[in-house]
């Protein structure tokens, strides 16, 4: 699923975005690999989980399922 038209990925607050989410990416992957709690590690990963999801929005792709969590 994409959220956005073909030209709005190319304009340069996206690309900003992009390369901002790239790089937190990699700063996520560099503590989770440093991490020595499980409670840490658990919080690095879903947030790494989230910005591959966000980096993953231009690609087609399932709908996302609900996580079912009540707020």
């Amino acid at each position: 699923m994409t959220i956005l038209e073909q030209h709005e990925w190319d304009s340069p607050v996206v690309k900003k975005l992009r390369i901002h989410l790239e790089e937190r990416l990699q700063v996520l992957r560099a503590k989770n690999d440093a991490s020595k709690s499980v409670e840490a590690t658990e919080k690095l990963r879903g947030q790494i989980a989230e910005c591959k999801r966000m980096l993953a929005l231009d690609q087609p792709g399932p709908e996302i399922e609900s996580d079912d969590v009540e707020y």
